[in-house]
């Protein structure tokens, strides 16, 4: 009788193991404020070093908002992330991480008419840090909405001085 109690219990504790771990999220989004931002990162990719792009035609399909970008640098990863994992069943999450040349005369319109606001700047991974210029960086709910589509939910950065835009972008 208590043997049967005792595996009764290890079992149990097994289960919630197994399912606790299954469900909990590698990323979890986090809302940005003036003061915060959504962090795209994966603790699956943070270790190894990603490809730097600069084509544009897959950031405009994307973002339309970039529309008339002149360069960009940006990187893209997923889970599930391939090479030796098994891909589980259900939908994939995908993020990019992008620092995009539009212009200061669209950067400033895009200021003004999503009503931008200082915001800290973003955190990028360390294959796109280097690219981030420096300088005041404005963001906010109106800017987030004009770079968000139906598949990809978006943080966007605006940085006047530079013309530059970052997007921080997730599928999921």
């Amino acid at each position: 009788m208590c043997r049967r109690r005792s595996w009764a219990v290890a079992g149990g504790v097994l289960i919630v193991l197994v399912v606790g771990s299954a469900c909990t999220p590698a990323s979890p989004p986090v809302p940005r404020t003036s003061a915060t931002h959504v962090a795209t990162t994966s603790a699956a990719t943070s270790a190894s070093a990603l490809p730097v792009r600069t084509d544009l035609g897959p950031l405009l399909a994307r973002f339309p908002a970039l529309d008339g970008a002149s360069s960009a640098s940006w990187i893209t990863w997923g889970l599930p992330g391939g090479g030796d994992r098994l891909s589980p069943p259900g939908p994939s999450t995908y993020w990019i991480q992008a620092v995009v040349h539009l212009g200061a005369d669209r950067v400033a319109a895009l200021a003004d008419t999503h009503h931008a606001v200082p915001v800290a700047a973003p955190q990028l991974r360390a294959e796109l840090a280097a690219d981030l210029p420096a300088g005041e960086v404005l963001g906010g709910p109106g800017v987030d909405a004009a770079f968000t589509g139906d598949d990809w939910r978006a943080t966007a950065y605006l940085l006047p001085a530079t013309g530059d835009v970052v997007v921080l972008g997730i599928d999921d």
